[in-house]
Protein backbone atom coordinates (compact mmCIF):
# COMPACT_ATOMS: atom_id res chain seq x y z
CA UNK A 1 0.00 0.00 0.00
CA UNK A 2 1.73 3.40 -1.20
CA UNK A 3 1.40 5.69 1.65
CA UNK A 4 1.96 9.54 1.70
CA UNK A 5 3.26 11.94 4.26
CA UNK A 6 1.88 15.09 4.52
CA UNK A 7 3.28 18.56 5.79
CA UNK A 8 1.29 19.96 8.15
CA UNK A 9 3.55 22.58 9.92
CA UNK A 10 2.16 25.26 8.25
CA UNK A 11 -0.74 24.75 10.20
CA UNK A 12 0.81 24.68 13.57
CA UNK A 13 0.72 20.93 14.23
CA UNK A 14 2.81 19.44 16.82
CA UNK A 15 6.03 17.75 15.38
CA UNK A 16 4.77 14.33 16.51
CA UNK A 17 1.57 15.06 14.64
CA UNK A 18 3.14 15.35 11.75
CA UNK A 19 5.67 12.69 11.72
CA UNK A 20 2.49 10.55 11.78
CA UNK A 21 1.15 9.14 8.20
CA UNK A 22 -1.36 7.94 6.61
CA UNK A 23 -3.16 5.92 4.03
CA UNK A 24 -4.83 8.50 1.77
CA UNK A 25 -4.37 12.05 1.84
CA UNK A 26 -8.27 11.92 2.91
CA UNK A 27 -7.19 10.96 6.08
CA UNK A 28 -4.24 13.74 6.09
CA UNK A 29 -6.99 16.19 5.97
CA UNK A 30 -9.18 14.91 8.69
CA UNK A 31 -6.76 14.81 10.79
CA UNK A 32 -5.53 18.41 9.94
CA UNK A 33 -8.97 20.19 9.41
CA UNK A 34 -11.37 18.08 11.35
CA UNK A 35 -14.53 19.49 11.58
CA UNK A 36 -13.92 22.43 8.85
CA UNK A 37 -13.99 19.24 6.92
CA UNK A 38 -16.97 18.87 4.59
CA UNK A 39 -16.38 15.40 2.69
CA UNK A 40 -13.54 13.97 1.23
CA UNK A 41 -13.44 10.67 -1.52
CA UNK A 42 -10.51 9.01 -1.71
CA UNK A 43 -11.98 5.86 -4.10
CA UNK A 44 -11.15 2.94 -2.01
CA UNK A 45 -13.93 1.06 -2.25
CA UNK A 46 -16.28 0.13 -4.98
CA UNK A 47 -19.39 2.11 -4.17
CA UNK A 48 -17.21 5.34 -4.89
CA UNK A 49 -17.56 4.39 -8.47
CA UNK A 50 -21.35 4.64 -8.36
CA UNK A 51 -22.69 7.64 -10.51
CA UNK A 52 -24.49 8.73 -7.39
CA UNK A 53 -24.67 8.18 -3.93
CA UNK A 54 -26.60 4.80 -3.48
CA UNK A 55 -30.27 4.98 -3.14
CA UNK A 56 -30.17 8.05 -5.89
CA UNK A 57 -31.96 7.84 -9.14
CA UNK A 58 -29.01 7.08 -11.53
CA UNK A 59 -26.20 5.54 -8.81
CA UNK A 60 -26.06 2.56 -11.22
CA UNK A 61 -22.71 1.73 -12.54
CA UNK A 62 -21.58 2.50 -15.74
CA UNK A 63 -19.01 0.78 -17.71
CA UNK A 64 -16.94 3.98 -18.13
CA UNK A 65 -16.71 4.62 -14.50
CA UNK A 66 -14.45 2.58 -12.54
CA UNK A 67 -12.04 1.88 -9.84
CA UNK A 68 -8.82 1.89 -11.00
CA UNK A 69 -6.45 -0.15 -8.41
CA UNK A 70 -3.60 0.30 -10.81
CA UNK A 71 -3.21 4.18 -10.46
CA UNK A 72 -3.28 6.36 -7.15
CA UNK A 73 -2.27 10.03 -6.30
CA UNK A 74 -2.45 8.50 -2.73
CA UNK A 75 -3.97 5.15 -1.33
CA UNK A 76 -4.50 2.42 -3.48
CA UNK A 77 -6.77 3.66 -6.42
CA UNK A 78 -8.75 6.27 -8.52
CA UNK A 79 -11.57 6.80 -10.08
CA UNK A 80 -11.35 6.30 -13.56
CA UNK A 81 -13.14 7.69 -16.81
CA UNK A 82 -12.59 6.24 -20.23
CA UNK A 83 -13.96 6.85 -23.52
CA UNK A 84 -13.56 3.42 -25.81
CA UNK A 85 -13.84 3.78 -29.90
CA UNK A 86 -16.35 1.37 -31.36
CA UNK A 87 -13.43 -0.68 -32.21
CA UNK A 88 -12.04 -1.02 -28.71
CA UNK A 89 -16.37 -1.98 -27.79
CA UNK A 90 -15.82 -4.96 -30.23
CA UNK A 91 -12.54 -6.29 -28.76
CA UNK A 92 -13.65 -6.17 -25.02
CA UNK A 93 -16.96 -7.29 -26.22
CA UNK A 94 -16.92 -9.41 -29.37
CA UNK A 95 -20.30 -10.85 -28.72
CA UNK A 96 -21.94 -8.07 -29.41
CA UNK A 97 -23.80 -7.04 -32.28
CA UNK A 98 -22.78 -3.84 -34.81
CA UNK A 99 -25.59 -1.68 -32.92
CA UNK A 100 -24.42 -2.45 -29.61
CA UNK A 101 -20.93 -2.04 -29.64
CA UNK A 102 -21.71 1.45 -30.88
CA UNK A 103 -23.90 2.60 -27.83
CA UNK A 104 -21.16 0.87 -25.49
CA UNK A 105 -18.94 3.58 -27.16
CA UNK A 106 -21.27 6.20 -27.16
CA UNK A 107 -22.42 5.63 -23.18
CA UNK A 108 -18.29 5.66 -22.68
CA UNK A 109 -18.60 9.21 -22.89
CA UNK A 110 -21.78 10.18 -21.05
CA UNK A 111 -21.14 8.96 -17.48
CA UNK A 112 -21.75 11.43 -14.49
CA UNK A 113 -20.42 10.95 -11.50
CA UNK A 114 -22.05 13.24 -8.56
CA UNK A 115 -21.83 13.74 -5.16
CA UNK A 116 -23.98 15.66 -2.93
CA UNK A 117 -21.61 17.51 0.54
CA UNK A 118 -23.19 15.55 2.69
CA UNK A 119 -25.77 12.45 2.69
CA UNK A 120 -28.56 13.88 4.02
CA UNK A 121 -27.96 17.26 1.77
CA UNK A 122 -27.86 19.52 4.91
CA UNK A 123 -24.61 20.88 4.01
CA UNK A 124 -25.13 23.49 1.62
CA UNK A 125 -23.31 27.38 0.66
CA UNK A 126 -25.64 30.49 0.56
CA UNK A 127 -25.24 33.89 1.14
CA UNK A 128 -22.56 35.38 3.17
CA UNK A 129 -20.87 31.11 3.36
CA UNK A 130 -16.98 30.23 2.17
CA UNK A 131 -16.17 26.99 0.49
CA UNK A 132 -13.08 25.07 -1.05
CA UNK A 133 -12.72 22.05 -2.87
CA UNK A 134 -9.65 20.29 -3.62
CA UNK A 135 -8.87 17.20 -6.11
CA UNK A 136 -6.04 15.49 -7.70
CA UNK A 137 -6.28 14.63 -11.62
CA UNK A 138 -4.66 12.81 -14.16
CA UNK A 139 -5.47 12.10 -17.93
CA UNK A 140 -3.57 9.78 -20.41
CA UNK A 141 -1.64 10.92 -23.89
CA UNK A 142 -4.46 9.93 -25.58
CA UNK A 143 -6.38 12.59 -24.48
CA UNK A 144 -4.60 14.79 -26.31
CA UNK A 145 -4.36 13.64 -29.47
CA UNK A 146 -8.03 15.36 -30.28
CA UNK A 147 -9.73 16.70 -31.77
CA UNK A 148 -12.22 17.01 -29.04
CA UNK A 149 -15.35 18.66 -30.57
CA UNK A 150 -17.44 21.58 -28.99
CA UNK A 151 -15.56 23.24 -26.30
CA UNK A 152 -13.47 20.46 -25.40
CA UNK A 153 -14.39 18.04 -22.10
CA UNK A 154 -15.36 19.51 -19.03
CA UNK A 155 -13.13 19.08 -15.69
CA UNK A 156 -16.02 19.21 -12.33
CA UNK A 157 -19.10 21.18 -12.55
CA UNK A 158 -20.12 22.54 -9.00
CA UNK A 159 -24.11 23.09 -8.59
CA UNK A 160 -26.98 23.20 -6.57
CA UNK A 161 -27.64 20.38 -4.40
CA UNK A 162 -30.68 18.06 -3.97
CA UNK A 163 -33.27 19.26 -1.43
CA UNK A 164 -36.18 18.67 -0.09
CA UNK A 165 -39.56 20.64 -1.31
CA UNK A 166 -42.56 21.00 0.26
CA UNK A 167 -46.31 21.95 -1.92
CA UNK A 168 -49.90 22.64 -0.70
CA UNK A 169 -52.31 23.59 -2.69
CA UNK A 170 -56.27 22.09 -4.11
CA UNK A 171 -58.39 20.87 -7.02
CA UNK A 172 -59.19 23.86 -9.35
CA UNK A 173 -61.73 21.26 -10.87
CA UNK A 174 -63.42 18.26 -10.00
CA UNK A 175 -60.62 15.10 -10.60
CA UNK A 176 -63.03 11.93 -11.62
CA UNK A 177 -62.05 8.34 -10.96
CA UNK A 178 -62.05 8.19 -14.90
CA UNK A 179 -59.10 10.71 -15.39
CA UNK A 180 -56.59 7.98 -16.12
CA UNK A 181 -52.94 8.14 -17.51
CA UNK A 182 -52.39 12.14 -19.49
CA UNK A 183 -55.19 13.77 -17.69
CA UNK A 184 -54.64 17.13 -16.05
CA UNK A 185 -54.88 17.31 -11.85
CA UNK A 186 -55.79 21.16 -12.53
CA UNK A 187 -54.45 23.13 -9.21
CA UNK A 188 -54.82 26.81 -7.54
CA UNK A 189 -53.14 28.28 -4.55
CA UNK A 190 -49.39 27.02 -3.11
CA UNK A 191 -46.79 27.49 -5.33
CA UNK A 192 -47.08 27.37 -9.54
CA UNK A 193 -46.50 23.47 -10.28
CA UNK A 194 -42.76 24.78 -12.11
CA UNK A 195 -41.73 24.56 -8.92
CA UNK A 196 -42.30 20.74 -8.45
CA UNK A 197 -40.47 17.80 -9.69
CA UNK A 198 -40.92 16.98 -12.96
CA UNK A 199 -42.18 14.11 -11.60
CA UNK A 200 -43.49 12.52 -8.51
CA UNK A 201 -46.01 11.18 -6.22
CA UNK A 202 -48.70 13.49 -4.54
CA UNK A 203 -52.08 12.88 -2.58
CA UNK A 204 -55.14 14.07 -3.00
CA UNK A 205 -58.05 13.51 -0.58
CA UNK A 206 -56.54 10.07 0.53
CA UNK A 207 -55.52 8.60 -2.83
CA UNK A 208 -51.79 9.12 -3.61
CA UNK A 209 -51.31 9.63 -7.58
CA UNK A 210 -48.22 9.26 -9.51
CA UNK A 211 -47.78 11.97 -12.16
CA UNK A 212 -45.26 12.71 -14.43
CA UNK A 213 -44.79 16.34 -15.89
CA UNK A 214 -46.17 19.32 -15.59
CA UNK A 215 -48.41 22.24 -17.80
CA UNK A 216 -47.22 25.30 -16.28
CA UNK A 217 -50.30 27.34 -18.62
CA UNK A 218 -52.76 25.35 -17.04
CA UNK A 219 -50.86 25.20 -13.58
CA UNK A 220 -51.75 21.22 -13.94
CA UNK A 221 -49.75 18.03 -13.38
CA UNK A 222 -50.24 14.81 -15.64
CA UNK A 223 -51.37 11.83 -14.14
CA UNK A 224 -48.96 8.50 -14.49
CA UNK A 225 -50.78 6.33 -12.83
CA UNK A 226 -53.41 5.99 -10.01
CA UNK A 227 -54.05 3.82 -7.24
CA UNK A 228 -50.17 3.72 -5.69
CA UNK A 229 -49.81 3.01 -2.34
CA UNK A 230 -52.46 0.32 -2.51
CA UNK A 231 -55.23 3.38 -2.40
CA UNK A 232 -58.77 2.85 -4.10
CA UNK A 233 -59.19 5.22 -6.75
CA UNK A 234 -61.45 7.96 -6.37
CA UNK A 235 -63.82 11.01 -7.53
CA UNK A 236 -62.45 14.52 -6.10
CA UNK A 237 -64.39 17.47 -5.90
CA UNK A 238 -62.46 20.48 -6.53
CA UNK A 239 -61.22 22.44 -3.57
CA UNK A 240 -59.89 19.20 -2.32
CA UNK A 241 -56.38 19.04 -0.77
CA UNK A 242 -53.57 17.76 -2.56
CA UNK A 243 -49.57 17.76 -1.11
CA UNK A 244 -46.43 16.44 -2.30
CA UNK A 245 -43.33 16.20 0.10
CA UNK A 246 -40.64 15.20 -2.49
CA UNK A 247 -37.06 15.38 -3.22
CA UNK A 248 -35.71 17.47 -6.00
CA UNK A 249 -32.96 15.89 -7.58
CA UNK A 250 -30.51 19.16 -9.15
CA UNK A 251 -29.03 17.88 -12.35
CA UNK A 252 -25.36 19.42 -13.61
CA UNK A 253 -27.12 22.46 -15.73
CA UNK A 254 -28.27 24.46 -12.75
CA UNK A 255 -28.46 28.14 -12.24
CA UNK A 256 -25.32 27.71 -9.85
CA UNK A 257 -23.18 25.51 -11.66
CA UNK A 258 -19.64 27.05 -11.81
CA UNK A 259 -17.65 25.04 -14.80
CA UNK A 260 -14.14 24.47 -15.68
CA UNK A 261 -13.52 23.55 -19.10
CA UNK A 262 -10.58 21.64 -21.23
CA UNK A 263 -11.37 24.11 -24.90
CA UNK A 264 -9.11 26.12 -26.78
CA UNK A 265 -6.31 24.08 -27.59
CA UNK A 266 -6.08 22.89 -23.60
CA UNK A 267 -6.46 25.83 -22.49
CA UNK A 268 -8.45 25.77 -19.25
CA UNK A 269 -11.20 28.12 -18.37
CA UNK A 270 -14.06 28.26 -16.16
CA UNK A 271 -18.05 29.78 -16.67
CA UNK A 272 -21.29 30.18 -14.44
CA UNK A 273 -24.50 29.30 -15.13
CA UNK A 274 -26.65 26.93 -17.04
CA UNK A 275 -27.39 29.94 -19.87
CA UNK A 276 -29.48 31.70 -17.08
CA UNK A 277 -27.61 34.45 -16.34
CA UNK A 278 -28.43 37.59 -17.97
CA UNK A 279 -30.05 34.62 -20.35
CA UNK A 280 -26.54 32.92 -21.35
CA UNK A 281 -23.70 31.13 -20.50
CA UNK A 282 -21.32 33.32 -18.59
CA UNK A 283 -17.71 33.10 -19.43
CA UNK A 284 -14.99 34.13 -17.30
CA UNK A 285 -13.34 35.85 -20.20
CA UNK A 286 -12.81 39.36 -20.77
CA UNK A 287 -12.99 40.98 -24.47
CA UNK A 288 -10.57 43.81 -24.87
CA UNK A 289 -12.07 44.71 -28.15
CA UNK A 290 -12.97 42.65 -31.16
CA UNK A 291 -10.22 40.07 -31.33
CA UNK A 292 -8.47 39.98 -27.94
CA UNK A 293 -9.83 38.24 -24.55
CA UNK A 294 -8.02 37.76 -20.88
CA UNK A 295 -9.01 33.87 -20.87
CA UNK A 296 -7.84 33.66 -17.39
CA UNK A 297 -8.37 35.97 -15.10
CA UNK A 298 -5.43 35.28 -12.42
CA UNK A 299 -3.22 35.45 -15.35
CA UNK A 300 -3.86 38.68 -16.52
CA UNK A 301 -0.91 40.66 -17.25
CA UNK A 302 -0.47 44.50 -17.18
CA UNK A 303 -2.12 46.86 -19.23
CA UNK A 304 0.26 49.05 -21.22
CA UNK A 305 -0.78 52.78 -21.15
CA UNK A 306 0.93 53.90 -24.08
CA UNK A 307 0.15 50.99 -26.19
CA UNK A 308 -3.63 51.08 -24.73
CA UNK A 309 -3.67 47.85 -24.51
CA UNK A 310 -3.08 44.36 -21.81
CA UNK A 311 0.24 43.04 -22.34
CA UNK A 312 1.74 39.18 -21.27
CA UNK A 313 -1.34 36.85 -19.27
CA UNK A 314 -3.26 34.90 -20.72
CA UNK A 315 -4.62 36.40 -23.76
CA UNK A 316 -6.14 35.18 -26.37
CA UNK A 317 -5.21 37.37 -29.56
CA UNK A 318 -6.53 36.59 -33.48
CA UNK A 319 -4.56 38.94 -34.52
CA UNK A 320 -1.13 39.12 -32.99
CA UNK A 321 -0.51 36.25 -34.84
CA UNK A 322 -0.65 34.66 -38.17
CA UNK A 323 -0.30 32.21 -40.23
CA UNK A 324 1.87 31.60 -43.10
CA UNK A 325 -0.32 33.15 -45.48
CA UNK A 326 -1.88 35.65 -43.18
CA UNK A 327 -4.98 34.42 -41.78
CA UNK A 328 -4.83 35.06 -38.11
CA UNK A 329 -4.58 32.05 -35.49
CA UNK A 330 -5.20 31.71 -32.05
CA UNK A 331 -2.29 33.01 -29.70
CA UNK A 332 -2.23 30.91 -26.27
CA UNK A 333 1.36 32.50 -24.70
CA UNK A 334 0.75 33.27 -21.19
CA UNK A 335 -1.77 30.99 -20.48
CA UNK A 336 -1.88 28.15 -18.12
CA UNK A 337 -2.17 24.63 -20.69
CA UNK A 338 -2.63 21.05 -20.22
CA UNK A 339 -0.14 19.08 -21.33
CA UNK A 340 0.57 15.21 -22.26
CA UNK A 341 2.56 13.68 -19.36
CA UNK A 342 2.36 15.99 -16.57
CA UNK A 343 0.92 13.19 -13.74
CA UNK A 344 -1.15 14.33 -11.37
CA UNK A 345 -2.64 17.84 -11.23
CA UNK A 346 -3.88 19.39 -8.00
CA UNK A 347 -7.14 21.82 -8.49
CA UNK A 348 -8.21 24.04 -5.75
CA UNK A 349 -11.50 26.27 -6.22
CA UNK A 350 -12.41 28.60 -3.55
CA UNK A 351 -16.21 30.01 -3.56
CA UNK A 352 -17.02 32.93 -1.12
CA UNK A 353 -20.98 34.21 -1.56
CA UNK A 354 -22.00 38.20 -1.23
CA UNK A 355 -23.89 38.28 2.05
CA UNK A 356 -25.62 41.19 -0.04
CA UNK A 357 -28.08 39.16 -2.30
CA UNK A 358 -28.21 36.64 -5.07
CA UNK A 359 -27.98 37.94 -8.45
CA UNK A 360 -31.43 38.16 -10.85
CA UNK A 361 -30.67 39.01 -13.78
CA UNK A 362 -31.52 42.56 -12.74
CA UNK A 363 -28.70 44.49 -13.50
CA UNK A 364 -27.62 45.64 -10.19
CA UNK A 365 -24.41 44.23 -9.74
CA UNK A 366 -22.60 43.59 -6.10
CA UNK A 367 -19.12 42.21 -7.15
CA UNK A 368 -19.53 40.76 -4.08
CA UNK A 369 -18.22 37.35 -4.14
CA UNK A 370 -15.18 35.47 -4.70
CA UNK A 371 -14.30 32.53 -7.54
CA UNK A 372 -10.52 31.52 -6.98
CA UNK A 373 -9.40 28.55 -9.19
CA UNK A 374 -5.68 27.37 -9.17
CA UNK A 375 -3.86 24.71 -10.99
CA UNK A 376 -1.26 23.49 -8.91
CA UNK A 377 -0.04 26.44 -7.38
CA UNK A 378 -0.93 28.84 -10.15
CA UNK A 379 -3.48 31.13 -10.30
CA UNK A 380 -5.69 30.34 -13.14
CA UNK A 381 -8.93 32.41 -12.48
CA UNK A 382 -9.66 35.50 -9.72
CA UNK A 383 -12.80 36.66 -9.75
CA UNK A 384 -12.64 38.64 -6.25
CA UNK A 385 -12.98 41.93 -4.81
CA UNK A 386 -8.92 41.88 -3.94
CA UNK A 387 -8.12 41.36 -7.87
CA UNK A 388 -7.09 45.30 -8.97
CA UNK A 389 -4.87 45.99 -11.24
CA UNK A 390 -5.20 50.00 -10.99
CA UNK A 391 -4.19 52.66 -14.03
CA UNK A 392 -4.29 55.75 -15.23
CA UNK A 393 -8.06 56.55 -15.21
CA UNK A 394 -9.40 53.35 -14.05
CA UNK A 395 -13.17 53.58 -12.26
CA UNK A 396 -12.46 52.72 -8.32
CA UNK A 397 -14.26 50.36 -6.43
CA UNK A 398 -17.22 52.06 -5.78
CA UNK A 399 -17.68 53.30 -9.98
CA UNK A 400 -17.51 49.40 -10.46
CA UNK A 401 -19.87 48.34 -7.46
CA UNK A 402 -22.10 50.85 -10.15
CA UNK A 403 -21.26 49.99 -13.13
CA UNK A 404 -24.19 49.06 -15.23
CA UNK A 405 -22.82 46.29 -17.03
CA UNK A 406 -21.86 42.47 -16.64
CA UNK A 407 -18.23 41.75 -15.59
CA UNK A 408 -17.67 39.82 -19.13
CA UNK A 409 -18.24 43.83 -20.36
CA UNK A 410 -16.13 45.50 -17.97
CA UNK A 411 -11.92 44.62 -17.53
CA UNK A 412 -11.41 47.50 -15.53
CA UNK A 413 -14.38 46.51 -13.07
CA UNK A 414 -12.72 42.26 -12.48
CA UNK A 415 -13.13 43.10 -8.62
CA UNK A 416 -15.28 40.62 -7.66
CA UNK A 417 -18.67 38.64 -8.96
CA UNK A 418 -22.35 37.99 -8.66
CA UNK A 419 -23.46 34.17 -8.79
CA UNK A 420 -27.20 34.04 -10.07
CA UNK A 421 -29.19 31.58 -8.73
CA UNK A 422 -32.61 31.14 -10.50
CA UNK A 423 -35.47 28.49 -10.37
CA UNK A 424 -34.67 26.25 -12.97
CA UNK A 425 -38.07 26.51 -14.51
CA UNK A 426 -37.38 30.20 -15.41
CA UNK A 427 -34.67 29.46 -17.63
CA UNK A 428 -36.83 26.84 -19.16
CA UNK A 429 -39.69 28.95 -19.81
CA UNK A 430 -37.18 31.02 -21.34
CA UNK A 431 -38.31 34.09 -19.89
CA UNK A 432 -36.88 37.74 -20.24
CA UNK A 433 -36.14 40.99 -17.98
CA UNK A 434 -35.19 41.55 -14.34
CA UNK A 435 -36.89 38.61 -12.31
CA UNK A 436 -39.21 39.49 -8.91
CA UNK A 437 -37.86 38.38 -5.51
CA UNK A 438 -40.78 35.63 -5.75
CA UNK A 439 -38.35 33.98 -8.81
CA UNK A 440 -35.52 33.87 -7.16
CA UNK A 441 -35.83 30.21 -5.00
CA UNK A 442 -33.53 27.94 -6.60
CA UNK A 443 -31.06 25.97 -4.36
CA UNK A 444 -27.44 26.82 -2.85
CA UNK A 445 -24.29 25.32 -3.70
CA UNK A 446 -24.15 21.67 -2.26
CA UNK A 447 -22.88 19.07 -4.97
CA UNK A 448 -20.25 18.26 -7.52
CA UNK A 449 -19.76 16.05 -10.62
CA UNK A 450 -16.98 15.05 -12.68
CA UNK A 451 -17.15 14.01 -15.94
CA UNK A 452 -15.13 13.12 -19.10
CA UNK A 453 -17.49 14.43 -21.81
CA UNK A 454 -17.23 15.86 -25.30
CA UNK A 455 -20.67 17.31 -26.84
CA UNK A 456 -19.80 16.25 -29.82
CA UNK A 457 -18.09 13.14 -29.88
CA UNK A 458 -21.22 11.17 -28.46
CA UNK A 459 -23.17 12.15 -31.86
CA UNK A 460 -20.69 10.37 -34.24
CA UNK A 461 -21.40 6.87 -35.82
CA UNK A 462 -18.91 4.30 -36.32
CA UNK A 463 -18.17 5.16 -39.74
CA UNK A 464 -16.63 7.96 -38.55
CA UNK A 465 -12.79 7.51 -37.91
CA UNK A 466 -12.77 9.47 -34.96
CA UNK A 467 -15.29 7.00 -33.10
CA UNK A 468 -14.49 3.90 -34.90
CA UNK A 469 -10.99 4.20 -33.81
CA UNK A 470 -9.50 6.20 -31.72
CA UNK A 471 -7.24 5.32 -28.83
CA UNK A 472 -9.01 4.77 -25.15
CA UNK A 473 -9.04 8.00 -23.49
CA UNK A 474 -8.72 8.19 -20.18
CA UNK A 475 -9.32 10.69 -16.83
CA UNK A 476 -8.37 9.74 -13.34
CA UNK A 477 -9.52 11.30 -10.14
CA UNK A 478 -8.52 11.22 -6.51
CA UNK A 479 -8.65 12.58 -3.50
CA UNK A 480 -12.04 14.87 -3.89
CA UNK A 481 -12.36 17.44 -1.14
CA UNK A 482 -14.73 19.43 0.37
CA UNK A 483 -14.19 22.17 3.39
CA UNK A 484 -15.16 25.27 4.85
CA UNK A 485 -11.11 26.35 5.32
CA UNK A 486 -8.63 26.80 2.97
CA UNK A 487 -7.17 23.24 2.06
CA UNK A 488 -3.08 23.30 1.77
CA UNK A 489 -1.85 21.70 -1.48
CA UNK A 490 -0.17 18.15 -1.16
CA UNK A 491 3.11 19.48 -0.37
CA UNK A 492 2.03 21.19 2.79
CA UNK A 493 1.21 25.03 1.26
CA UNK A 494 -1.22 27.52 0.32
CA UNK A 495 -2.56 27.71 -2.70
CA UNK A 496 -0.96 31.10 -3.14
CA UNK A 497 -2.74 34.86 -3.97
CA UNK A 498 -2.03 36.10 -7.08
CA UNK A 499 1.31 39.22 -7.00
CA UNK A 500 -0.44 42.89 -6.44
Amino acid sequence: MKRTLFCLCAAGISAASAAASYPTRCDDLRALLGGNLVACWDFENPEDALLQAAGHPGSEYRPAVTIDTNMAASGNSSLRFETISFNEAKRRHPEMTDEEALTLARRSNTSWWGRNFSSDWSTQFGLGDEFWIQMRMRENNAFYAGPWGGDGPKKWILATGDRWIDFRSALREPLPATAGKGALIKLHGGDPVSRMPKGGKIKVGNEYIQYWGIDVALNALKVHFRGAEKTTVQDHAAGTRTHVHHARYAGACSDTQLVVTQGWNYVPASYHSCKTKDWKYEGHYLQLHRFDWIMQSGQRGNWNEAKETWEGGCLLSSIKKKDAVGTPTPDYSGCLRDRAGEGWVTWTIQIKIGQERWYSNDERYTHGSTIRIWRNDRLLTDLSPENRHPRVGAPTAEECRAFPSSIANAADCLTGYDFSRLDGSIRNNLRSGPLSASDVRGGEYGKIYLNLQSWRRQYLTKDDPLLCCHPTVIRWYDDVVVSRTPIPLPDGRLPPLAIP
